[in-house]
């Protein structure tokens, strides 16, 4: 009897942290999945940092570089050059930063490069239940919704959500995304102004 309730327990504690991903209907599934704007556009908004005894926040400046790269420089409120990194294929490169960063800098390129820069995962996709899954390296991508876009990123760090997909031109753009881990732990990057460059 003990077992089965523990099996029963992690079973809910598995269900409650897998990804909040909303199906695709029937009506959308021919739809093509779309993640990251191939159009160039300039996104600001603000990174927050949220840990047990720490809240920080600075600014967020995004520029998509029409390849499916994105830059990203994040500032501190009095103007200072916290980070500067080009993501693109699931991968980033740091260009430059300071010391203090050295430790959000994994977290903060995988939120870049998942939700913001495009990531060629159309040969792994699979249908799971009524949810697009992909796998790109250590990571898998879940699709869904209509239209029928990125929600979620597991594996490979932090859980990632892309919420808040608004139209700039022909494309959309998350408003959101978030990073989330154990003990309360939250990178959320929010663009407040986006446009077509």
């Amino acid at each position: 009897m003990r077992r089965i309730a523990l099996i029963l327990i992690g079973c809910v504690v598995i269900a409650g942290c897998s990804p909040r991903v909303p199906e695709v209907p029937a009506s959308a599934r021919g739809q093509t999945p779309r993640a990251g704007a191939l159009t160039a556009w300039v996104g600001k908004g603000r990174l927050e940092v949220v840990a047990p005894g720490t809240r920080l926040s600075g600014t967020a400046i995004l520029r998509s570089l029409g390849d499916g790269a994105v830059r990203a420089a994040f500032l501190s409120d009095e103007g200072v050059l916290l980070a500067d990194l080009t993501a693109k294929d699931g991968t980033w490169t740091v260009t430059r930063n300071v010391a203090d960063m050295e430790r959000a800098l994994p977290h903060l390129g995988r939120l870049v490069a998942q939700a913001y820069a495009r990531v060629d995962d159309a040969g792994s996709r699979t249908w799971d239940d009524d949810r697009l899954r992909a796998a790109s390296g250590d990571a898998v991508r879940w699709y869904g919704g209509d239209p029928v876009l990125l929600r979620a990123v597991e594996g490979g760090g932090l859980d990632l959500l892309v919420e808040d997909w608004r139209m700039i031109g022909t494309n959309l753009v998350p408003h959101e995304a978030r990073a989330e881990g154990p003990f309360g732990i939250t990178l959320r990057l929010r663009l407040s102004e986006v446009s077509a460059k």
